[in-house]
């Protein structure tokens, strides 16, 4: 991981810092640790050498395992507090990973006794709090004093509790908290003994007793973790198109890009009439060939409702073998086979609409509506009494989706998004594994904009991305790949921007030695900009070199 960019003139450093973060977040997704499977750890300051010159030189000793913290969760955060009011600080542990939370209840008070100071302020002045008080607590037996503040909102996720907790080896009486209230005023509080509890009130000048009983806590819980499936029914939340991927029949050669070379490749264009369930299958999966006899058996119900099922096999994409056996289903619209860039075209969409990527499992089914937008995902078997349950989300808003989208009710406080705003994002996801397929859903998402403003805001972004690969293809010499992207690109430019994708287009056509037509794009680019420098020179450079290439013939 790179460091910060200090400042955000430093492009490279930012364009570097961007890269790592997302480099990283992929491998999180795809499974790795964010701690490199480290143990939780807890360390014991176990005081100075009484040996050494130096006694303010603390000494630390790991003791993850005796302790029982060395988990191996991921854990996140941490927060300190009294949960059981014994004296001495238990711990609230957050989870990355399950358990998400986790109590641990610390027993140093129960066998050693209550040597602790517990210390709340009250400010008359300023925040009640006393946010940012610093108190320093000095014994008669200990030379060295304590020193806490008040803090609150530092910790990532969580917060620990805002009495200041001062820890003895041994009971001490008598001591001294000297308060730096907020304000900047000191103040002096004496007669504070171990095992109290106490709550100083600025301008006082003597702490109050509070009262505080020890709270029972029942036997420790063990955690019971579900069970692991990787069944799920994920309903979108908004209109998504379904990636336009080939099946063929059962008699056609399967190959890495077989459609242009049969006539037997169909496609999932939308239907005008009905909606379609696309069932990913493969003949040693027992789950999948019971789910398309029930599809079989709940033929006229499914054709009622609108709902016509079409069945892929993936086999010989599993074991590459040419011998896949389609006769244990009898239904041929069952046994459409289909292509290794249109299995990775799934996977690109699952592992951009999932945070963590999925593991490609069979029965794998897409509800489409009846423009081949999906409705929703089936991870496992699916019920029929369910595709018909879903099938009607294709006439409700994004608000009932949402709703139906979680396991339990409850209020949102956020609003629904919309349709271009979910396109918006799966493009940016997808565009990472499959450049086209992103880039397409990116039109889809200027295509379904509420406002003209977020049309021409996701048009600017657009134009910049095709720019950008342009360039980085027309490096590589790719001259036919840079012009398409810059023709995509000038069909969705404004005004404003179409100048600048003319004279990119026009360096590529003159670099594949097209200059009649990169001279006749300039021209166009002058035409709607008259002041474009860059265009003006680089067109004289063109007809300069036209002009040396006629007098020298």
């Amino acid at each position: 991981m790179s460091q910060s960019p200090e400042s955000t003139r430093d492009r490279t450093g930012v364009q570097q810092y961007g890269q790592s973060w997302a480099d990283t977040l992929r491998l999180v997704r795809a499974g790795s640790s964010w701690s490199g499977r480290e143990r939780n750890c807890v360390y014991l300051n176990v005081g100075a050498n009484a040996d050494a010159l130096d006694k303010t030189n603390q000494r630390f000793a790991n003791v993850s395992a005796v302790s029982g913290f060395d988990f191996p969760d991921d854990a996140r955060s941490l927060a300190l507090l009294d949960w059981d009011h014994d004296g001495d600080l238990d711990l609230w542990v957050r989870n990355r990973t399950a358990p998400r939370l986790r109590f641990l209840q610390n027993q140093t008070a129960q066998q050693t006794g209550n040597q602790a100071i517990s210390i709340e302020l009250q400010a008359t002045a300023g925040n009640r709090h006393a946010i940012g008080a610093v108190v320093t607590l000095q014994t008669e037996s200990d030379a060295r004093p304590q020193t806490q503040s008040v803090r609150c909102g530092d910790a990532f996720l969580s917060q620990s509790s805002r009495r200041l907790h001062f820890g003895f080896r041994a009971p001490v009486r008598n001591a001294t908290a000297q308060v730096l209230w907020p304000g900047g005023k000191r103040e002096t509080f004496a007669g504070l003994a171990s095992g109290q509890a106490v709550r100083l009130v600025q301008g006082t000048g003597k702490p109050d007793l509070l009262q505080r009983s020890v709270s029972k806590i029942t036997s420790p819980s063990a955690p019971e973790p579900l069970p692991e499936t990787s069944a799920a029914r994920i309903i979108l939340p908004a209109k998504l198109a379904f990636p336009n991927i080939a099946w063929l029949d059962e008699n056609a050669v399967a190959a890495d890009n077989p459609v242009e070379n049969t006539n037997q490749v169909h496609s999932n264009q939308a239907s005008s009439n009905r909606g379609t369930l696309v069932t990913l299958w493969t003949s040693s999966c027992v789950v999948c060939r019971q789910e398309l006899t029930r599809f079989d058996t709940a033929k006229d119900e499914l054709e009622k409702a609108g709902l016509r099922v079409i069945g892929v096999n993936i086999d010989l994409l599993l074991d590459g073998t040419a011998d896949v056996d389609l006769s244990r289903v009898a239904n041929p619209r069952h046994r459409y086979q289909t292509t290794v860039a249109s299995a990775e075209r799934i996977t690109s969409l699952q592992n951009a609409i999932f945070d963590k990527y999925p593991e490609f499992v069979v029965p794998l089914s897409f509800l489409l509506d009846t423009d081949g937008n999906m409705l929703a995902i089936y991870r496992g078997a699916v019920e029929i009494e369910t595709l018909l349950q879903d099938l009607t989300l294709a006439n409700e808003g994004n608000d009932y989706r949402r709703k139906r989208m979680v396991p339990l009710p409850g209020t949102w406080f956020t609003k629904a998004a919309t349709d271009s705003e979910f396109i918006e994002f799966a493009a940016a996801r997808v565009f990472a594994f499959d450049q086209d397929q992103g880039l397409r859903y990116f039109a889809d998402a200027i295509a379904a904009a509420e406002s003209t403003e977020r049309q021409l805001r996701l048009q600017g972004k657009l134009v910049a991305t095709l720019r950008n690969l342009s360039r980085t293809a027309s490096n590589s010499n790719d001259f036919a790949t840079a012009e398409r992207y810059l023709e995509q690109a000038l069909n969705v430019a404004d005004q404003s921007v179409k100048p600048s994708v003319l004279h990119d287009l026009a360096i590529v056509l003159a670099s594949a030695g097209e200059f009649d037509k990169a001279e006749s794009l300039l021209e166009q680019a002058l035409q709607l900009r008259p002041d474009f420098t860059a265009a003006q020179q680089n067109l004289k450079l063109i007809r300069q070199r036209r002009s040396a290439n006629v007098n020298g013939n």
